[in-house]
C-alpha cells in the first residue's frame, strides 16, 4: 500500500515508517473514494396509496432535511475527504469526468398520509421539482466512512440499480405488470438526466502521490547537496584543524555546529586560538590573563598532553607572580625558591635569579660570588661564560678573583662598572667584601696598624668599626707589650728573675718572651747556712715540708742570718744570745735570692706559741721541728711575697 504522506510503499502497520503518517488500507480508501463518486441514493419505487397532489404539495421541506444532515456530520476521516474533494475538483475543472446527477427526494409524512409518495409520471413540465431543485450529490459519514466498511465502487455499482436516471416512477397503476422504462420520457414530464461518463476512482491519488513522489525527490536531491555542502565544509575544517589554521576552523566549523563533531572542533579551535594568546600575555607578565586562558585549555584537554602542560604552565605563573612579589619583598631566599621551580619562564627570570644569588652570597659572606653577581648584572651574561671564556681584561680580573681569591680589591674594583641600583649595590658589597676579608687577614698577622686603616675606610660595613676599634686595643696591648718586654730585660739584668720572669710569660708570644722567660728560673741552694751568724747558739732546722728558706731578724728588722732547707733535711745556724723573729719561704722554683720562690713560693712568719719572739741564751742548743703534724713551732702567712720575707 502507498502511504497518503510521503508516497512511499509501505508493508503494513499504523503509521508510515518513513514519515509517520498513519496508515489505512489502501483498497479500502480506494472503495469508498470510488463509493463517493459512482454510488447514487435511490429510492425504491412504491405503489403511491395517496393522491399525487398530495404527494408533491410539499417538495421543499422535503429536500431541507438531507442538506441539514449533510452539513452536521463531521467526515469519519478528514485527510481522505479532504483529497476526495481535490480530486473530484480537479476532475470537474478539467471536464474529463461529470458524475451523474441524481435528485434525491424526500418527504416527511403528512398527518393524513403514513406512507411516502412515489414520483409520478404524469406530473406538469412546472411541478415544483425541478433540476435546480437538486442537490449535489454528497455522501454522508454514515454511508461513506461509516464504521461499517465500504464496497468496492463495482459492487457499490451492482447493488444501485442500473438505469435508474430519475427520482421518481410512473404511478402505480401503470407499473403493476412492468416497469416504465427511464429512456423514454413520460408525456408532459421534463427530461433532467444525463448520461454519466466512467471515472478512474484512483486517479487524484495517483495524481497526489506522483506529486509528493516528485516534491519528496527535488527534496532528497536538494539535501543531498546540502548534504555533500557540509561535508566537504567539514573536511576543509578537519584540514585547517591539522595545518594549525585555527581561525579559519573556527569559521568553518560554526557555520555546521550540528554537523557531526564540528561543535568539538569548534571549541577546539577556539581555545587554540586564545591558547596562542598565552605567551604574549606572559611577556607582558599579565599573569592572570595567562591563567583564566590555561583553565579553559586544561578544562578542554584533560588529562591529554596539552592539559598536561596548560596545568604545568599555571603552575608557573602562580610561582612567577609569588617570586616576584617576594623578590620585590626583598626575600631573596623565597624568591630564588620560586625562580628555581620555573622552566618555561626561567629564561625571564635569569637576571632576577643572579640578582638573588649575588645578595644571599652577601648574607653568607660569599664574596667571590657576589662580584660574580655583580659582573653577570654589568654584562647581562647571566649564563656566567666569563668565567670560562674572559673576552677582555676586566673579565679575566673578576675570573681569577672567582676562582682563586685575591686581596686585591683595588683591581676587581676597577673591574666593575655598574650601572644597575642592583648590580652598584652588589659591587660595594663585593670590593667591601675582599677590604674587609683582607684586613682581617692582616689583623690575623697582627699588623694591627694596617688592618685598622682599612677597617676605617669601610665604616659601617659588617662589623667594620669593631674592628676598628679592636685594632686601636691591638695596638695599645702591642705599646703595653714592648714597655713590659724592656720592664722584663731589666729585672733580668738587676737579678729580679721573677718578676723578669712573669714579664717575660705575659708577652710570650712577643719576639723571644718566651725563651727568656725560661732563663729566668735560677738553679736552687745548696742545703745549709746562706748567711752564717756569729758564734754563740746553735740553731738547728729540720723537717721542712718543701725547699724552705729561714730569715733570722733581730730587733732592728735586719737580717742577722738565713739557712737554706731542703725538703725533709735539716740545717744548723749559729746566732748571738737574744731574741730574734723568723720569717720562712716555702717553693719549689728558685728564682733568686731576691725573689726567692717568686709569687709561685708560699711566705709566713714563725710563731713561738702565742709570741713570735724567739729567745735564745748563751751556751745553749736549740732546734725547730718545722712539721706541722709534729713540730714544734706554727707559722702564719704574710703579704707582700718575696718582699714581705
Amino acid at each position: 500500500m502507498l502511504c497518503i504522506g510521503c508516497g512511499k510503499q509501505v508493508g503494513g502497520g499504523r503509521f508510515c515508517p518513513y514519515c509517520g503518517t498513519p496508515i489505512e488500507d489502501s483498497a479500502k480508501a480506494a472503495a469508498e473514494a470510488a463509493s463517493e463518486t459512482s454510488t447514487v441514493d435511490t429510492v425504491e419505487p412504491e405503489t403511491a396509496e395517496t393522491e399525487p397532489e398530495a404527494a408533491v404539495a410539499e417538495p421543499e421541506t422535503a429536500e431541507a432535511e438531507p442538506e441539514a444532515a449533510i452539513e452536521a456530520e463531521e467526515p469519519a476521516y478528514k485527510p481522505m475527504e479532504e483529497l476526495a474533494a481535490e480530486s473530484e475538483a480537479k476532475a470537474l475543472a478539467a471536464a474529463e469526468e461529470t458524475e451523474p446527477v441524481q435528485e434525491k427526494l424526500s418527504s416527511t409524512p403528512s398527518s393524513t398520509a403514513s406512507v411516502p409518495w412515489a414520483p409520478m409520471t404524469n406530473a406538469p413540465s412546472n411541478a415544483p421539482w425541478n433540476k435546480t431543485q437538486a442537490t449535489p450529490w454528497s455522501s454522508p459519514a454514515t454511508s461513506a466512512f461509516a464504521s461499517t466498511p465500504a464496497a468496492p465502487a463495482q459492487e457499490a455499482a451492482a447493488e444501485a440499480p442500473a438505469t435508474v436516471s430519475s427520482a421518481f416512477s410512473a404511478p402505480a397503476a401503470q407499473s403493476s405488470s412492468a416497469p416504465v422504462s427511464l429512456d423514454t420520457p413520460a408525456p408532459g414530464v421534463t427530461t433532467i438526466y444525463e448520461e454519466p461518463k466512467k471515472k478512474n476512482p484512483f486517479l487524484p491519488m495517483f495524481i497526489i502521490i506522483g506529486a509528493v513522489l516528485l516534491v519528496a525527490a527535488i527534496a532528497g536531491g536538494v539535501i543531498a547537496i546540502w548534504h555533500y555542502s557540509r561535508v566537504q565544509r567539514y573536511n576543509k575544517g578537519i584540514e585547517a584543524i591539522d595545518a594549525g589554521n585555527y581561525e579559519e576552523a573556527l569559521t568553518i566549523f560554526s557555520g555546521v555546529l550540528d554537523f557531526e563533531d564540528a561543535d568539538y572542533y569548534s571549541r577546539m579551535a577556539q581555545v587554540e586560538i586564545d591558547y596562542k594568546k598565552v605567551d604574549g600575555l606572559l611577556k607582558e607578565n599579565d599573569y592572570d590573563g595567562a591563567i583564566k586562558i590555561l583553565k579553559t585549555v586544561d578544562a578542554f584537554y584533560g588529562s591529554e598532553e596539552k592539559g598536561n602542560e596548560a596545568r604545568s604552565l599555571m603552575y608557573e605563573c602562580s610561582a612567577a607572580k609569588e617570586a616576584e612579589k617576594l623578590y620585590k619583598d626583598k626575600d631573596y631566599a623565597g624568591a630564588k625558591s620560586k625562580f628555581n621551580e620555573l622552566k618555561k619562564l626561567k629564561e625571564k627570570y635569569l637576571k632576577e635569579a643572579v640578582t638573588c644569588d649575588g645578595f644571599l652570597a652577601v648574607k653568607e659572606q660569599d664574596w667571590n660570588t657576589v662580584i660574580k653577581a655583580a659582573y653577570a648584572l654589568q654584562t647581562n651574561d647571566f649564563e656566567y661564560k666569563f668565567l670560562t671564556e674572559p673576552q677582555n681584561e676586566d673579565a679575566k680580573v673578576i675570573s681569577n678573583a672567582v676562582a682563586n681569591g685575591t686581596d686585591d680589591y683595588a683591581a676587581v674594583n676597577a673591574a666593575l662598572k655598574p650601572e644597575t641600583e642592583e648590580a652598584k649595590e652588589l659591587a660595594t658589597a663585593g670590593v667591601n667584601g675582599l677590604k674587609y676579608k683582607y684586613a682581617d687577614k692582616l689583623f690575623n698577622e697582627r699588623n694591627y696598624e694596617e688592618a685598622k686603616k682599612i677597617f676605617g675606610e669601610l665604616n659601617d660595613f659588617l662589623d667594620s668599626e669593631a674592628r676598628y676599634k679592636e685594632c686601636q686595643r691591638k695596638i695599645d696591648e702591642i705599646e703595653q707589650v714592648i714597655q713590659t718586654y724592656n720592664q722584663a730585660e731589666k729585672y733580668f739584668k738587676s737579678g729580679n728573675y721573677y718578676k723578669a720572669y712573669a714579664a717575660y710569660s705575659s708577652i710570650a708570644g712577643y719576639k723571644d718572651a718566651s725563651e727568656k722567660a725560661k732563663k729566668c728560673q735560677q738553679t736552687m741552694p745548696k742545703n745549709g747556712a746562706m748567711k752564717k751568724g756569729s758564734s754563740g747558739v746553735k740553731l738547728t732546722i729540720k723537717n721542712p715540708p718543701r725547699n724552705a728558706l729561714v730569715r733570722i731578724y733581730n730587733k732592728k728588722g735586719a737580717v742577722v742570718g738565713q739557712v737554706f732547707i731542703r725538703a725533709g733535711k735539716s740545717a744548723t745556724i749559729k746566732v748571738k744570745p737574744g731574741t730574734y723573729t723568723m720569717r720562712i719561704a716555702y717553693g719549689d722554683k728558685w728564682y733568686g735570692s731576691k725573689d726567692l720562690f717568686g709569687d709561685l713560693g708560699v711566705y709566713s712568719r714563725l710563731r713561738n706559741g702565742s709570741s713570735y719572739n724567739f729567745t735564745f741564751k748563751n751556751y745553749y742548743r736549740y732546734t725547730l721541728t718545722l712539721n706541722t703534724w709534729n713540730g714544734n713551732v706554727g707559722t702564719e702567712n704574710i703579704a707582700g711575697g718575696a718582699a714581705g720575707m
